[in-house]
């Protein structure tokens, strides 16, 4: 159960961890009557905004980032179900998942493996190219081409950001719910 936690956590931490990509500050001072923390002045409803700050706040993520986001849902695994304790293990998941990943779209990623404490059957990728499995699901694994495939498919999560994606997804709710709010209170102020 420890497990199944963490990982509901992982996809929270994914849109918590992109704070610094998000420059929700921009947007925010173009809401009438919010402070400005450089001058501490209201600003007036009838006062002109920069819209040129906008873009940036739905601009890709660096790889730089994605891979320290990468390392924020690794930890928070981690935290919840150590890697297993055999370096056997380890190194021999790592080489399989390593050539598995030279062979996609995104080799040049700094790709880390690993099987974690657990007796769940599931595996896991965060961006950045980080990739666990559960030892009980690596238990259960006939055959090198086996591990293979399920690696194989965690990259396929990381080479085609589909973290990332959810995280952009969730900035554009987090836009809406910000101009809908605006919208009713200025409704309710004419009213």
């Amino acid at each position: 159960m420890k497990i199944r936690t963490a990982v509901a956590m992982l996809l929270a931490m994914s849109v918590a961890g992109t704070a610094a990509a998000v420059d929700f500050g921009a947007l925010k001072k173009l809401l009438p009557g919010q402070k400005d923390a450089n001058s501490g002045d209201a600003q007036s409803q009838d006062s002109k905004t920069d819209l040129t700050s906008l873009p940036n706040m739905f601009r890709d993520i660096t790889p730089e980032e994605e891979a320290a986001i990468g390392r924020q849902i690794a930890g928070t695994l981690l935290g919840a179900a150590p890697l297993v304790n055999d370096a056997a293990v380890q190194a021999y998941v790592n080489r399989v998942g390593r050539w598995v990943a030279s062979q996609s779209a995104r080799p040049d990623l700094k790709w880390t493996f690993g099987v974690i404490e657990s007796a769940d059957i599931n595996a896991f990728a965060a961006p950045g190219g980080y990739v666990f499995i559960t030892k009980d699901l690596y238990d259960r694994l006939q055959d090198e081409a086996q591990l293979a495939g399920v690696l194989g498919h965690e990259i396929g999560h990381v080479q085609q950001k589909h973290h990332i994606k959810v995280i952009q997804k969730q900035k554009m709710m987090s836009l809406g719910t910000l101009v809908l709010s605006t919208q009713i209170k200025g409704e309710k102020m004419i009213q």
